[in-house]
C-alpha cells in the first residue's frame, strides 16, 4: 500500500512513497490541503470540488460510482454524486452509494 506524506507548514507539499506529487493548479493542492484537515462529511459542493480537481487528475483513488454527501433534501432525499459522469443528484436515502472519508485516523 502507498503512503501519502503530507506538509502543511510552509508551502503545502505532497509526496507519494518518496516521489513528490505536482499540480497543475494552486486550487487543487489548496483543495487537498483542505480535505486532510477536515473533520466532516463533504458537501455536495466539496463533492464536485473533488471530482473536477482530483478524480479528472487520477488523484484520490476514486471509484466510478456515486457518492453521499452531507447535503440533505428532506427526510428521505439526500443529495449524492456521480463520479462516473460528473453530476449532482437526490438519491432515495436507503440507496447503497459509497462515502467519502475525509480524513482518516
Amino acid at each position: 500500500m502507498s503512503t501519502l506524506y503530507v506538509e502543511l507548514l510552509g508551502s503545502p507539499r505532497f509526496s507519494v512513497d518518496s516521489r513528490k506529487i505536482s499540480f497543475a493548479r494552486r486550487r487543487s493542492k489548496a483543495l487537498l490541503s483542505y480535505l486532510i484537515c477536515t473533520e466532516r462529511r463533504a458537501t455536495r459542493e466539496e463533492l464536485a470540488l473533488m471530482y473536477w480537481n482530483l478524480k479528472q487528475h487520477n488523484l484520490g483513488g476514486f471509484s466510478d460510482a456515486n457518492y453521499w454527501s452531507s447535503t440533505e433534501k428532506n427526510a428521505l432525499y439526500a443529495a449524492f454524486f456521480d463520479f462516473n459522469g460528473g453530476q449532482n443528484y437526490d438519491g432515495y436515502r436507503y440507496s447503497d452509494f459509497r462515502v467519502r472519508p475525509i480524513r482518516a485516523y
